[in-house]
């Protein structure tokens, strides 16, 4: 079976995704940002959570920088893996900010930061202004997504609920990509596919759900592991 490379700022902070990985028998290593690879070794790339990505990169100033925080070092290292794995044929998939580097890449844009440009409370808790009635777990909030093209991974018209925890999301989406998944409460974007080639992300936390979620949350979780084996062989 191959091999996975999985791109970290800081090591302890991909436990849950290694955990989720090795749950479904997914071999993977952890390169932290600036450490040399060889794309050869590696079936895919799994690009993961964490900083907000410079709007200079989609043409934008920062219109929040109270509210943003940005590592230009990891979005350099992150485009170059993008570019090596693409240009090589090889998988790709994103999680959380992993889908929104993705979309930046092939030349999409992000909302910088969702509760100022779209009003919406439920990606990311925010005590006082989120729905009472919404599920948090573990710092994650919990909403509905809803796929709505068809896809490898889900259904057609599935509706499950995600991890989320994220302040930002895609706004105008890569020439090259189609949206599969949408929140169903605000319709943001959750989810893309590349049009030709094994490159898609999802904006929810898929291995929070599995890790910390009820036996439902788990399963939208256990078809993209099996999806990824499938792809790691």
């Amino acid at each position: 079976m191959g091999r996975f490379l999985i791109i970290a700022k800081d090591i302890k902070k991909v436990k849950d995704y290694a955990d989720f990985l090795s749950s479904g028998d997914i071999n993977f290593d952890i390169k932290i940002v600036g450490e040399k690879f060889d794309k050869g070794d590696y079936s895919g790339l799994i690009l993961v959570g964490g900083e907000d990505v410079n709007p200079k990169r989609y043409g934008e100033r920062n219109s929040y920088p109270k509210k943003t925080k940005i590592d230009d070092l990891r979005d350099e290292y992150e485009f170059e893996a993008i570019d090596k794995f693409f240009s090589s044929g090889k998988v790709i998939f994103g999680i959380c900010r992993g889908i929104q580097v993705i979309n930046v890449f092939f030349g999409g844009t992000l909302y910088q930061d969702i509760p100022s440009d779209l009003g919406s409370f439920i990606h990311r808790y925010y005590r006082g202004k989120s729905p009472k009635n919404f599920q948090v777990i573990k710092d994650d909030i919990y909403h509905s997504v809803r796929i709505v093209e068809k896809n490898p991974v889900f259904a057609f018209g599935e509706v499950f609920y995600v991890a989320s925890y994220h302040h930002q999301a895609i706004k105008e989406v890569a020439n090259s990509f189609l949206v599969f998944a949408v929140s169903q409460e605000d319709g943001v974007v959750e989810g893309i596919f590349h049009m030709e080639k094994m490159v898609f992300g999802v904006q929810w936390h898929p291995e929070r759900n599995f890790l910390y979620g009820n036996e439902v949350f788990r399963e939208s979780s256990r078809k993209i592991l099996n999806f990824l084996k499938i792809l790691a062989k």
